[in-house]
């Protein structure tokens, strides 16, 4: 059987590209209600412009202030949006926003669709092109893991946190092939004559991708399709719908089903879509109810079984559906562990004997130690 390795990617491994860690998310989210426009889109998207700061802002702002007021705590964009969709008679109610009498219809239109604005202004504040000076901070990642492991023969199963593509474009940069379950095969969404990428379970390289919580380039496309022959497990609600990948502006608005065997389409122009991520304190139940995201969690913990060599890095122990998994098999399988962040060792149960556990703070010890396991074995 060939053997399996592990590689776990949380923020700090984006850091390194520049990309910003949670706290600093929280940070320039607060910063920008205060410096740029947040912005509404006539296609219904939103996000942060520059410009002077508006009305909107004013009312993000008012729902951050009576949520810190009822709360006592500082804005965290996981817990705080967790809060607010929980309790939106305790903030949509509030004298503060009396002021607005005359912009009712603006000020229902945040209330009512306060996760997809939310979900929209925390995409602006994280995504950012991806360049190639970014890229080629990786090199180490290539180099130290990629190139060796796949000289070892091993398959290589890259487990991600991150909403951002930034492996996607490292892995494309250095020309290697990888599978991520999405494929046009068996797709029966379309933009005009193109076929869309949907999740179809597709994981047949020696590289394989897995974004445990989604990414900013994936989409719930609802089809609406009473009496289809589509499976159960695709059911959202009311609605049917596929998960696709999305690369271009217009495929995510114009994609519908061409298929003369289901006679009705979806909606020829999806107009409140927004990118599909798992965010907020109850990812473990978001993850259940998403055919995708419980897959790729199963998934997660199959290769973590497999594997006797697991790299975790830039993660910070944060996420318990996760940890239980690691915690689970890091206690029963003889398994070497390389822990690389520069402020974090490695955060859950040792006990075990059977577990090595090797902390490195810098991506430039990955040789020296891989080539001590390999002399050791």
């Amino acid at each position: 059987m060939q053997k399996v390795v592990t590689i776990f990617l949380g923020a700090g491994f984006s850091k390194i590209g520049g990309f910003p860690l949670v706290s600093e998310v929280n940070q320039n989210f607060v910063e920008f209600l205060d410096t740029k426009n947040v912005y509404r889109y006539t296609s219904s998207e939103w996000s942060f412009k520059a410009g002077e700061p508006g009305f909107f802002n004013e009312v993000v702002q008012g729902i951050l202030k009576i949520y810190k007021e009822k709360t006592k705590e500082s804005f965290d964009y996981e817990s705080s949006l967790s809060w607010i969709l929980k309790n939106r008679s305790l903030w949509s109610e509030d004298s503060y926003f009396e002021k607005y009498e005359k912009r009712k219809a603006d000020l229902n239109e945040v209330f009512t669709n306060i996760k997809f604005v939310f979900v929209h202004l925390i995409k602006s504040v994280i995504d950012r092109a991806v360049k190639e000076a970014m890229v080629m901070k990786y090199q180490f990642f290539i180099e130290y893991l990629i190139e060796r492991f796949l000289l070892q023969g091993r398959t290589i199963n890259i487990f991600s946190l991150n909403h951002d593509i930034l492996v996607e474009k490292i892995l494309n940069y250095y020309g290697y092939e990888f599978a991520d379950g999405f494929s046009i095969t068996n797709s029966p969404l379309y933009h005009q004559s193109k076929q869309i990428q949907i999740y179809n379970f597709a994981y047949d390289k020696n590289i394989n991708l897995y974004k445990l919580h989604g990414s900013f380039n994936y989409y719930n496309i609802e089809l609406r399709i009473p009496n289809s022959n589509f499976s159960p497990s695709y059911v959202q609600g009311t609605n049917y719908y596929l998960k696709a990948k999305i690369s271009q502006y217009l495929d995510k608005h114009r994609a519908h089903i061409k298929n003369v065997k289901l006679n009705p389409v979806s909606n020829q122009f999806n107009l409140d879509i927004e990118p599909n991520f798992i965010t907020g304190l109850n990812k473990k139940q978001l993850i259940q109810q998403d055919y995708v995201y419980n897959d790729l969690l199963r998934r997660f913990n199959i290769s973590y079984i497999m594997s006797d060599l697991v790299v975790v890095m830039g993660y910070s122990y944060r996420d318990e559906h996760v940890n239980n998994i690691m915690d689970l098999y890091g206690m029963n399988s003889k398994m070497d562990l390389i822990n690389m962040n520069p402020g974090m060792e490695y955060a859950l149960d040792t006990s075990n004997k059977n577990l090595n556990v090797v902390n490195i703070k810098n991506p430039n010890e990955f040789g020296y130690q891989l080539q001590q396991l390999d002399e050791r074995d």
